[in-house]
Parts: structure tokens; sequence; C-alpha cells
């Protein structure tokens, strides 16, 4: 809670400063503009004043240079006055303390601060004369401190109140994550991974980040019921053919006649036990990810004929007929080892469970760039709901558990389709059929 604390304040420091920084810029923007807009609002007022002042001059014999009466040599701020061509003053007023060079040029300048404006202008009968126009921008620098001094009380405030609203914003923001901590939380403290964080509360990215975090809860549970599950059903595998070679080693111990059949029985029972470990050691290997592939070039169709033929005792014994639909020379790269008994464990469920005097097909041919194959029975195929789950590990559907095996060969024989970058499904078809697909490329 802490380290989200601290998340939610060091990004309300960012952005408090970030608006801190974005008012200051802004503030400076407004000041430096707004002089310059109130300056050449100025110079254009001189200049109009100016050109106001020079048609109320005129000139006669008797009086010499004269001025319109309604004129007003100070107005609006604005200091008017007027000079012969030896600068000397005719009429006018010129604000106290202004030193005024003794050139005359036709523009606006700055002098320290006030804003002074020269024109020269023709008399009719009297000749040239300077038109001279001066304002302060005293009061401007006045107006700017005062924006200043408002800019400096009410700033701060405005940062605070911004930090509070960003604080406020940002911790709503934050809900949905505090809502997927506590549920963290509470799973980790509870160990109850049905758990799921309420995606209703989220959106945007949070909601994508709501439902990884419910996908991968979910994949959690699965792998830790799969993880029990299996380690129950391998529990149970284990004991019951240990307590068979228990109890007939007893029996042999106590009843010496016996003791051939006993070891007979003990040896089948060992070569379970045998198959069972050694199946549950290669899935564990395959889920440690420490089953290394020896990938060669695989004559799938010669493999193919060695597994029916290895199987044709068996077969025999049902008296089930192995009829083969094997497209020859059929090469893929892969696990030669993996690969047979990828398809050992096929034919082998197929014989297991194919009704007595019946019929097993198997196939292999090219499709483009793969090999497709299948292995069928004509047993009582598998039930509809147990389909999907024929490829769990120890799953055994009612009509298997009549007969010997551990139900890990079909597992494993998923496992190596899809470390081949290959697959295999199951279905029914007069009983029942696992089709499989390895890409050639």
């Amino acid at each position: 809670m802490m380290k989200k604390n601290a998340i939610k304040l060091r990004i309300t420091l960012v952005y408090t400063l970030a608006m801190t920084l974005f008012a200051v810029f802004i503030f400076i923007m407004i000041l430096l503009f707004g002089r310059a807009s109130r300056i050449d609002t100025s110079k254009k007022s001189l200049e109009m004043a100016a050109e106001k002042f020079s048609h109320a001059i005129e000139y006669d014999d008797e009086d010499g240079v004269t001025i319109d009466d309604d004129l007003e040599y100070i107005s609006h701020g604005i200091y008017l006055s007027v000079y012969d061509e030896a600068f000397y003053l005719i009429e006018g007023k010129t604000p106290p303390g202004v030193i005024l060079p003794g050139d005359f040029l036709q523009e606006i300048r700055e002098q320290d601060n006030w804003l002074i404006y020269d024109s020269q202008t023709r008399i009719d009968g009297y000749g040239w004369v300077y038109i001279r126009a001066v304002s302060s921008v005293e009061v401007y620098h006045e107006e700017f401190q005062q924006l200043i001094d408002i800019a400096l009380i009410a700033l701060p405030g405005a940062i605070i109140l911004s930090a509070l609203l960003g604080y406020l914003v940002i911790s709503l923001q934050f809900r949905p994550i505090s809502n997927m901590i506590e549920t963290a939380d509470q799973i980790e403290k509870s160990g109850d991974l049905s758990g799921r964080i309420n995606e209703e509360k989220a959106s945007g990215e949070l909601l994508l980040l709501a439902k990884s975090f419910n996908t991968m809860f979910a994949k959690l549970e699965r792998s830790f019921e799969n993880e029990k599950r299996f380690t129950s059903d391998a529990s149970h595998e284990l004991r019951t053919p240990a307590a068979v070679i228990t109890a007939e080693a007893e029996y042999a111990l106590e009843n010496p006649a016996a003791a051939n059949d006993s070891l007979h029985i003990i040896l089948k029972e060992s070569n379970k036990l045998s198959q069972l470990i050694s199946a549950l050691l290669l899935l564990a290997r395959a889920d440690a990810g420490r089953q290394k592939l020896h990938l060669e070039k695989v004559d799938l169709s010669g493999l193919f004929h060695i597994v029916a033929d290895e199987l044709l005792p068996r077969a025999e014994e049902k008296n089930i007929r192995i009829e083969r639909h094997i497209e020859e020379d059929l090469v893929l790269e892969a696990d030669e080892t993996l690969m047979m008994r990828f398809l050992m464990n096929l034919l082998d469920n197929a014989v297991k469970y194919g009704k007595e005097n019946g019929l097993v097909q198997c196939a292999l041919y090219r499709e483009n760039d793969t090999i497709c194959g299948y292995v069928k029975d004509d047993g009582d195929g598998i039930a509809e709901e147990a389909l999907e789950k024929i490829f769990e590990r120890f799953y055994r559907s009612d009509q298997a558990r009549h007969t010997d095996g551990h139900g890990l060969g079909l597992p494993i024989a998923a496992w190596i389709a899809e470390i081949h970058g290959g697959s295999i499904h199951a279905e029914n078809d007069k009983g029942a059929v696992f089709r499989f697909r390895f890409p050639t490329k």
C-alpha cells in the first residue's frame, strides 16, 4: 500500500510541477505579449496624435505660426510640441525631466520610461516644422507590476488547488489498481485461486490489465488443480501395483507351492509399475522443459509398419486384424524415439479398446506440406463428454476403467504431437478415431 501511495504522490508531484511550469510560462507570455501590445497601441496613438497636430498648424504673415485653439497640448497622457527648423520650441508641452535629443528622427523610439515620436511636416509660407509626441510607459510598468503581485498571490493557491485536484483524479484512476492489489492480496492470503478481479470498474488499458490478470489467475488455478489431480492420481496408480506386489510376495512366502504363480504376477505388476514410472518421468521432464528433441530424418512410413508389426501378437490375442493404408516414403524431421512412442500409444490404445474379432485401421498420407494420419478402432467409441478430456493426464472414461492402463498414453501422444508442431484430436466414427497432422516445413 505504501508503494502504491508513493507512486500516486510521485505522479501528483510531476503533474503539479508540469502545471506550475505551464502556468508560469503562460503568465510570462501574457506579460510579454501584453506589454508589447500596449506599447504598440501607444505608438499608434502617438502617430495619430502627431498627425492630428500637424493639421492644426497654420501660418500667416501677421501672426506667424498659429495652432488651433481647440487643440490640447496634453491629451490622454500624450505631450505634443512643435519645433522650427533650428529645433527651437514654437508651441507645445514637453514632460518634465525628459531630456530630448537635438536631432529629430522620423521614427518612434523608447527612451528611459518614455515613448517619443518625431515627424516632419511642411507649412505653406513658412517651411519645415518638427512635431514631437511623447507619452509615458511608466503606467504600463505599474499595471504589469500589479499583475505580477496578483500572480504571486494567486499562483500558490492555484498550484495547491491543482495538486489536490490532480491527486483526487489520480486516486480515482488508481482505484481499479487498488482493487487489483486487494484481490491479489486476498488470493495470496487465502490460497484460493478462484478469486477474480472485478472488470466492471475498469476501462481502457486498466481493463486489459484486469483481463490479463484474470486470465493468468485462471491458468494458475487450472495448473494447480491439474497438479493436485496429477499428484493424487499418480499416487493412486503407483499404490495399486505396489500393493499387489507386496501382497503376492507375502502370499508366496506363506505358500511356497504357489510361489511361481506369485512371481509371474509380481513380474507383470513390476512391468506396469516400470511403464508408469517411465511415463511420469517423461511428463515431468516435459513440464520442466528438460526433454530434448534429437531431430533427424525419420521414415515415418517405415516406422508405422514397425509399430504395427510389433503389436500384431497382441492384436492376434483378440483376433483383431490391423489394416494398413500407409503411403510409402513419407519422411519427417522428428525425434525417432518419441515418434515411435506416439504411434505405439495410438495403436496400442486401438487394440486395447477394439472389439474381439474386430478391425483396427491405420493410415498415413501426405496433404501438401503436411503428413496426416489416423488410427481407428471398431470399439464402443468415446463418450461425447469425454472427447475434450481424453488427452488429460490420468483421465479414463467409464468404459476404459475395465481395461489395463494408467491414462497417460494419450496425454503423452498429444505432447509429442505438440512439440513437433503437430496436432491430434479424437472423434467418433463407428468407433474411436484419432487423427493427427505433422507439418513437414
